[in-house]
């Protein structure tokens, strides 16, 4: 898993300015959505909902996703990729309570995916829940 998480970073490096880390993040897998949903603190139905694959924890360097998001290799491996960002993003200084900006970041995390999965001829993926939010909030 090291090889592809260096493979997020070298692409990371090509599309945003940020100073990109020697290593990737520490990968943690989880048997099912529902415990993964549990972790980041979402319950069963925003679970179904959100289609929560993979999160990054900052407090400990970690990407967690779990086991079935990584039988779905290449839709996996961008929503990894997009995770991998959040990682370079905290590596950055970006998730300090003094600059933390939770929807610039997410923004440029779905910009890289969208980029990386156009490189890999992958769908384009539909709006997640967090952008399908920040529309909604938008236009009232």
């Amino acid at each position: 898993m090291s090889d592809l998480f260096l493979t997020f970073l070298v692409f990371i490096c090509e599309w945003t300015s940020h100073e990109i880390p020697e290593t990737g993040p520490h990968l943690r897998i989880v048997e099912t959505q529902l415990i993964l949903c549990e972790e980041v603190g979402l319950g069963p139905t925003i679970c179904e909902l959100g289609d929560l694959q993979a999160y990054y924890d900052p407090d400990v360097n970690e990407v967690i996703t779990y086991r079935d998001c990584l039988y779905k290799t290449n839709e996996c491996g961008a929503i990894l990729l997009h995770e991998s960002v959040h990682y370079v993003q905290d590596y950055n200084g970006l998730y300090e309570d003094d600059v933390f900006d939770r929807e610039s970041l997410e923004e440029e995390a779905e910009e890289v995916e969208m980029e990386w999965r156009y490189s890999h001829d992958l769908p384009k993926w539909e709006a997640s829940w967090r952008r399908e939010l920040r529309e909604n909030q938008n236009s009232k």
